[in-house]
Order: C-alpha cells, then structure tokens, then sequence
C-alpha cells in the first residue's frame, strides 16, 4: 500500500451538510494539495472528513481554517456552553493507513491522485471480518428505518413487510439472499433499531425465537 509515509500529510474534520460537496472540494483544490481523501457522513450528524498530503500542513491548515471553516461558514473552532466544537483536526497520525481507512469508511468520499487499487486496499482494510459485518448489519437497519418513517411517522411494520425491505437492500448491495441471512438480519434489526417502535421487547423476542409468534 503506498499510504506507508506520514509525511506532509493532515487529518481534519468539519461540521457541514452533504451540499457544501462540491465547494469544499474546489476550496481544497485551490491549495494544490498532492493528495486527498475528504468524506462525508450523515451520522451521529452531518459532517466531513479530510485527510490531505501537502507542503507545510500546518501553515495549509491555518490558512485553510481561516478562509473556509471561519470565514466562508462561520463554524466554531472551539466548544462553547451547550454546543460542540463544529471543526478540528487529529494532532497527530499515527498509522496514516488505518486513518485512510477510517476516512473512507461510510464509502460516501472523494479522492484527488490516489489509484484504484489504493482506495480499494484502503477499503479492504477499513475493518476486520466482524466489524465489516456490523457495519452492514448497520447499513441495513438504516435503509430500512429510512424506508418505514415518512415524515417522523412510523408505520406499522408487519415481519413480511420487515423482510422484504432487508430482502431489497440485499439486492441492491449484491449480498446473496439466503433465508438464514436475512432471519438473521431480521432479529438484528428488531434488537438494535434505534426506533422504539420497531424494536422488540424482551417477551416478543423470546416469543418470536421460541415459540414462533412473530409479530
């Protein structure tokens, strides 16, 4: 992997929603920086992350900060009474592969002169085998919640219906459909959905595993 050398290279992150995309990227390309991930995640709340190599980081950031998060949107550096700090950058990388790797690990990023193959070990290597799994399991219990609550309104979900929804994220992110999978799935999402309506008590998954009343 070529992402060995730590150096000139900087991580930061900011508070912004997915459409300021495009011009943080125009921003970030007026530096001529000579490699970048930036990323985007939607949760616990909307925000960015960047890692970038480039000459003299630290004078880049002040800059960067200064013109960007400051000037352009007025985010805060620092946490004040009852609000967060709405940017900040990582004192120190320590394994510039596994913060590329967390970077990339909502797969919602783009890069400037970084190969295929780089970004695809970058991928590989986001998480071990079981933590891969929960961020599917997690993605999953996302799209369907996504599709159930309309407006702050929880629909009524039967186990079909439930069950078709986990069947239509498989299909749509080419995970082999298999009936202990999405049983699997399926009591996934019932156990740790955030929604209340929709998660299981104890007595309905006792009932829905062991005495088939599934509800």
């Amino acid at each position: 992997m070529v992402l060995t050398s730590k150096n000139n290279w900087i991580a930061f992150m900011a508070h912004l929603d997915r459409g300021y995309f495009d011009e943080i990227q125009q921003f970030l390309d007026d530096y001529n920086p000579q490699r970048y991930i930036v990323a985007y995640e939607n949760e616990p709340y909307e925000h960015y992350h960047f890692l970038v190599q480039i000459d003299d980081p630290a004078t880049f950031y002040t800059r960067f900060r200064k013109r960007v998060f400051i000037d352009r949107y007025g985010l805060r550096g620092q946490a004040k009474k009852d609000l967060p700090r709405q940017y900040g950058k990582v004192k120190e990388i320590e394994d510039l592969s596994k913060m590329a790797s967390y970077t990339c690990k909502n797969e919602d990023f783009r890069v400037y002169n970084i190969e295929q193959q780089e970004i695809d070990e970058i991928l590989d290597n986001s998480f071990n085998k079981s933590d891969k799994i929960k961020l599917l399991k997690d993605k999953m219990i996302h799209f369907v919640e996504s599709s159930l609550c309309k407006g702050g309104f929880t629909k009524y979900v039967e186990h079909q219906t439930a069950c078709e929804l986990i069947i239509q994220f498989c299909f749509e992110n080419n995970i082999e459909v298999r009936k202990s999978l999405i049983d699997t799935y399926y009591y996934y999402f019932r156990q740790y959905t955030s929604n209340k309506e929709l998660a299981y008590k104890p007595y309905q998954m006792y009932n829905a595993l062991y005495n088939g009343i599934i509800q």
